[in-house]
């Protein structure tokens, strides 16, 4: 749930994302996704 509402955010403000990744630290797990997506 987490990591779908960050790659819709994602689309909009990568920036802002790439700072939830860090605070998250789930910024592997979710690049692999986006990188799959993009």
């Amino acid at each position: 749930m987490v990591e779908d509402s960050v790659i819709i955010q994602y689309a909009f403000n990568p920036t802002i994302v790439r700072f939830k990744l860090r605070a998250t630290g789930s910024t592997t797990l979710t690049a692999n996704k986006l990188s799959i997506l993009l």
